[in-house]
């Protein structure tokens, strides 16, 4: 008998869907039972990822009733979430509330918005629409892997892609206790960041050869972003954020100029960064700023970070689909099974593409 724990996508056949297909069929210790899409119903999957097709052998997509009435042949499941904005509520809270009445050991890490924040009022205020299910959104933590938090559970809102990039630039000045006085980030993303349907800002023609900010100061990211960080260390941050896009595929190349209340030395902000990622190691600290080809198509970050008197510039890249959202959902799967970090995502950077 398998010891493989089964392990279910939702979100059909988005980019991010498709890398957590890839991952997990790469993963030692999982094994994918099925692909939910409301609208690709035993289609193949391969129709949506043809890049995949070496390593499907044949799954095609069910619908979230298949997957409902699949849950009693499981003692223990994993849901990975890449459902849209405003629709994982419902399916997560359908699962989830199915899996108790089995009384299965589930773990859910959901990648959309929909249970990052613990008040209902204040998802409704970014996104516009009421929340299906407040009761879940105390069960949920919303964080990256490698912010230290006290509380476990299996139930996971991970963070977006710029949000995970910010994050990992801000943490370990908070968790030092440098006083931060301000904090402002500019970061650039590829086209892949807008999701798979086309959009005139990422029209071909409009973004190749272009370059070109949007909602700065009033990214749906930035409030995110202050939230987790006052919900996980209790301390609130001014935040202003400036999103911009790129005319690459993939990637978030982020800058933050971070005001300290203290001078430091180099020495001193290198030393609190990499005692901060000491356990982390999917993070570099690395001696020159870093460069988006060497870890786009990984769950790897690399951080470069210099300090001028009480200016503190943290230049940080990682891949939006993977270490901001597939590759984390899965590093998070690693922690909750004390599974060992790299496990499933230990892959290189391609390099040249």
């Amino acid at each position: 008998m398998s010891n493989l724990l089964a392990t279910y996508i939702i979100g059909g056949s988005g980019y991010v869907s498709g890398e957590l297909v890839r991952l997990t069929l790469g993963h030692p210790e999982l094994k994918l039972m099925g692909v939910v899409s409301s609208t690709k119903q035993s289609q193949a999957i391969e129709t949506s990822f043809p890049h995949l097709k070496p390593i499907l052998t044949g799954l095609s997509f069910i619908d979230l009733d298949n997957l409902l009435n699949s849950l009693e042949s499981h003692s223990e499941v994993i849901i990975l979430s890449a459902a849209p904005h405003g629709k994982s509520t419902d399916i997560v809270n359908k699962i989830y509330s199915k899996a108790k009445q089995l009384a299965i050991d589930i773990s859910i890490i959901d990648t959309s918005a929909d249970f990052r924040f613990r008040d209902p009022k204040a998802y409704e205020a970014i996104y516009g629409i009421e929340h299906a299910a407040p009761a879940l959104l105390d069960e949920f933590i919303c964080s990256i892997p490698e912010i230290k938090t006290s509380n476990k559970t299996p139930l996971i809102a991970h963070p977006g892609c710029f949000a995970t990039s910010m994050l990992l630039s801000i943490a370990p000045l908070l968790s030092n206790e440098f006083n931060i006085e301000n904090v402002s980030i500019s970061s650039v993303t590829g086209s892949s960041g807008s999701g798979a349907l086309p959009q005139t800002s990422t029209h071909h023609p409009i973004r190749t050869n272009n370059h070109y900010a949007y909602n700065p100061l009033t990214h749906r990211h930035q409030p995110e972003v202050i939230h987790i960080l006052e919900h996980i260390t209790g301390k609130t941050i001014n935040l202003d954020f400036v999103p911009q896009s790129g005319s690459f595929v993939r990637g978030i190349y982020s800058t933050a100029f971070i005001k300290i209340e203290k001078i430091i030395n180099q020495n001193n902000l290198q030393e609190a960064f990499i005692n901060y990622y000491k356990d982390s190691p999917f993070i570099s600290i690395i001696d020159q700023p870093p460069k988006l080809k060497n870890i786009c198509g990984t769950n790897y970050a690399e951080l470069f970070v210099t300090v001028s008197k009480n200016t503190v510039v943290v230049n940080s890249a990682i891949d939006n689909l993977i270490k901001g959202a597939a590759g984390g959902a899965i590093q998070w799967v690693n922690k909750i099974h004390n599974f060992h970090p790299l496990t499933g995502l230990s892959q290189p950077s391609i390099g040249w593409y």
